[in-house]
């Protein structure tokens, strides 16, 4: 067994097997002439000894060692979890398709035909490199985003947290600041991950069913950071006025508390084509204390329901917000947006409709309570102007 190297900076390290002195110097030259680092051994035990102490990012095996099998030694190596992404290369003078496809078997990236053709050998090592290295790049890529959907995870038991231990108002607004806080976080990465896997899935080395997997991660990233701008958006206290469409906010809403609604049978029969104008941070704060208010008063239930609907009237938008919880006396409802009157005990104080009656007044409209036409529960309507005083 012999071992050499020809060593450089920054370059890929490429490990050569093969037992016939010839090759060795035609298969090295080809390879530094074309930017790489070569180690050489004759045998495979000079394979296995070399890789322990791993850093390869390419194997070059010829496919008749003297100790052993080419492709035996293929398997081992792609067995060892440290190896498993390393790209083998088989030399191999059996073209026929059978020895192609057991190439394939043994878990090696291509093969390179002998009698040795330098071209072929460059051309097919640095297809083998580009691949890992993109491989290498998509994986480092997946271990951010995991990174970042635990960021998420852990800021949506904070706001849990938060909102188990704070009244109707002020868990609100923590649930805005916490909300804002985890979109500013995750937007930008999610965005450039989405970015990364289009770029990626354009690559010609990649099997086809790799790069369509890249295209739908892309397409599902883009969404994702679309849905966090749209949610970062509403949590932004400024007061500007600004066009938007009445269905996809009340939708954003609705994703924005799912850790309240998601066991719910929650309902949405929404008119397209609402627009509205306005300042959309009030607006948005208005329906999340009125979202609020209707899971609250449905927690209690069996089997609980919420429904909303959104239609458009005569200069008007009609925004209903049913559940089926217990009700509301008469007594109790013509009260109902005064300070501090609640049915639901503590920590809850009765400010939720109040200060949703008093955003959505500063808006032009008004908001009526009655009924539901769901057996029991409560109608909340939003009696919202198409054209919201200056």
């Amino acid at each position: 067994m012999s071992l050499s190297a020809d060593v450089a900076a920054d370059l890929p390290r490429v490990l050569l097997a093969d037992d016939t002195a010839e090759v060795q110097v035609v298969a090295r030259k080809a390879l530094v002439s074309a930017g790489m680092e070569v180690t050489t051994c004759d045998d495979g035990k000079g394979v296995l000894n070399a890789v322990g102490d791993g850093g390869f990012d390419l194997i070059i095996l010829d496919s008749t060692l003297p100790d052993m099998s080419g492709t035996e030694l293929c398997r081992r190596l792609t067995l060892s979890p440290q190896l498993a992404d390393t790209p083998i290369l088989l030399l191999k003078a059996d073209a026929r398709n059978e020895s192609k496809l057991e190439i394939l078997e043994v878990g090696a990236f291509d093969f390179v035909h002998l009698p040795l053709d330098p071209q072929e050998l460059i051309i097919r090592a640095k297809a083998a490199l580009r691949f890992k290295a993109l491989r290498d790049e998509l994986r480092a890529k997946s271990r951010e985003l995991i990174h970042e959907h635990e960021a998420e995870a852990q800021l949506e038991r904070t706001i849990q947290q938060v909102r188990a231990s704070w009244g109707d108002l002020q868990g609100q607004q923590m649930l805005g600041f916490v909300a804002g806080h985890l979109a500013a976080q995750v937007d930008l990465p999610l965005a450039a991950a989405a970015e990364q896997a289009r770029i990626l899935s354009t690559e010609s080395a990649l099997p086809p069913e790799l790069q369509q997997q890249l295209r739908d991660l892309a397409g599902a990233l883009r969404e994702s950071s679309a849905q966090v701008h749209r949610l970062f958006t509403l949590t932004q206290q400024n007061g500007e006025a600004r066009e938007v469409g009445l269905a996809a906010l009340l939708q954003d809403l609705v994703k924005l508390t799912r850790f309240e609604t998601e066991t719910l049978g929650l309902e949405l029969e929404l008119e397209t084509g609402c627009r509205w104008s306005g300042p959309v941070d009030q607006l948005a704060h208005a329906f999340l204390l009125l979202l609020h208010n209707a899971v609250e008063a449905v927690a209690r239930e069996d089997a609980p329901r919420i429904f909303i609907t959104l239609k458009s009237a005569p200069k008007w938008y009609l925004i209903e917000i049913m559940d089926n919880g217990p009700g509301l006396d008469v007594g109790i409802r013509e009260h109902m947006f005064e300070p501090f009157q609640t049915t639901k005990a503590a920590p809850h104080v009765g400010m939720g409709l109040h200060f949703a009656h008093q955003l959505i007044a500063q808006l032009g409209g008004r908001i009526e309570i009655a009924d539901a036409k769901m057996q029991t529960g409560t109608k909340v309507t939003v009696i919202l102007p198409q054209n919201p005083p200056a």
